[in-house]
């Protein structure tokens, strides 16, 4: 990926953020549409247990079909000079199917095979398709990351691997997404609840990201129940805002400081009333603004940096 010199820091502080939230979602960690009047209107007296962390089982076997899209805009302006302006653009599409070759105590994966149908890779104009239909690849829980590798093969590219993490991704966030977006009680379709505040702000923790609580907003609602292939589920939305960001000492360049900092999700997802089985369907969109100030050094003139990045991503999961 092309870097612009002057704000590294920028654009991989979003890069990982995204990362990161995205990790919220997705096969391998936690929390379709589809729904019609009929299915929020059904069952409306009945109330439903709210769970969005699924265990696996090693050797459970699904169908996965997921996209993602990545847009990010990088805007630089000093005092006498032009500005510069850079939009790095990345998508995936990956069909495959899956088997869960180990887990956790918690029973999250820790290691898949997936079995790639398609998988095409876009960064900028450039497009990869890093292996063929019937080939394998290994996606693998090390060290805070999730590594890549071809079976058969060498690892997959850093920059490849980075991409592919944004659909399969096995680390969990920080705090578990039932502290952050389920609930205590069973529910009603039409109901709708806050997030945990003080769970959410701890989603940045392990980034050396600092979101306080009364910066954090969000609620969860139960849209209403359907049928996918077959399984009775339930349709989850939730919506999470952090007003403002903050970085630690040290994070940033001496001189600069934030203006701005904020994190918007939206997510829906149908989730088995079965809870044997996995979410089944997933649709998010992720969008981050920041905005810095100053010097990135004493002897530099100031400057003013924007960067914007929005995610969207779409999955479906198949059980075998």
């Amino acid at each position: 990926m092309r870097k612009m010199t002057a704000m590294p820091f920028t654009v991989s502080t979003v890069l990982a953020l995204a990362l990161m939230l995205s990790a919220t979602a997705g096969p391998g960690s936690g929390p379709g549409s589809g729904l019609g009047p009929a299915s929020a209107q059904a069952g409306a007296q009945q109330t439903y247990p709210i769970q969005l962390v699924r265990a696996f089982a090693a050797e459970q076997q699904y169908d996965l079909v997921a996209s993602a899209s990545e847009t990010i805009r990088n805007r630089m302006n000093q005092a006498g000079e032009r500005g510069s302006d850079q939009t790095i653009r990345r998508n995936i599409d990956l069909e495959a199917e899956v088997t869960v070759t180990a887990v956790d105590e918690q029973g999250l994966p820790t290691r898949l095979a997936l079995r790639v149908g398609k998988l095409l890779i876009r960064i900028d104009e450039q497009e990869h398709r890093p292996v063929e239909a019937g080939q394998t690849i290994i996606a693998t829980r090390q060290e805070g990351v999730t590594a890549f590798s071809i079976q058969g093969g060498g690892a997959l590219p850093a920059e490849l691997s980075e991409v592919l993490a944004a659909v399969v991704d096995l680390v969990p966030p920080p705090v578990s997404l039932d502290e952050v977006f389920g609930s205590t009680s069973p529910r009603r379709v039409g109901e709708r609840w806050s997030v945990d505040r003080a769970a959410a702000s701890r989603l940045f923790s392990h980034m050396q990201l600092n979101a306080r609580s009364r910066d954090v907003d969000g609620h969860v609602e139960l849209a209403g129940t359907a049928e996918h292939d077959g399984h009775h589920c339930l349709e989850l939305k939730a919506e999470l805002d952090v007003s403002r960001l903050s970085f630690p000492p040290g994070a940033l360049p001496g001189g600069m400081h934030v203006q701005e900092a904020t994190v918007t999700q939206r997510i829906e997802g149908a989730y088995p009333t079965d809870k044997t089985l996995p979410p089944l369907r997933e649709s998010a969109v992720l969008a981050m603004s920041l905005h810095f100030e100053g010097r990135m050094s004493p002897d530099e003139p100031e400057v003013s940096i924007r960067t914007d990045a929005v995610r969207r991503m779409n999955w479906r999961i198949t059980p075998r």
